[in-house]
């Protein structure tokens, strides 16, 4: 006797239509809406609903344990600070204005 539990296949079907509106909602964005402050914005809103909804159904972390989400909150965690000490060293950073490029030198080659 098999004792296995047979998974529903529609949380899965959920998931995959809501990642195909999204999908389509970033491409009707980005062909349609020209925003130039919240395109990044957006998009970015977008693929961490896809990147959640792929980890929450289809790698099955709805049921994963306390380490495993721990794990994931670790790097996550990590990946959100490195992001910020980039973002801060380009913002504070000083851009030193070019050097005037010396003339032409004729000495050594004049005769």
């Amino acid at each position: 006797m098999s004792t296995s539990k047979r998974a529903s296949v529609i949380p899965y079907l959920l998931a995959y239509v809501a990642l195909l509106v999204l999908a389509v909602v970033s491409l009707a964005f980005a062909r349609a809406v020209h925003r130039p402050r919240w395109d990044l914005v957006v998009s970015l809103t977008i693929a961490v609903l896809q990147s959640s909804i792929v980890l929450w159904v289809f790698m099955h972390l709805a049921e994963a344990g306390f380490p495993i989400r721990f794990g994931l909150g670790v790097g996550v965690s990590l990946l959100l600070t490195l992001l910020l000490l980039t973002v801060a060293d380009v913002a504070t950073r000083e851009v030193q204005p070019m050097a005037a490029s010396p003339g032409p030198s004729f000495g050594f080659y004049q005769r």
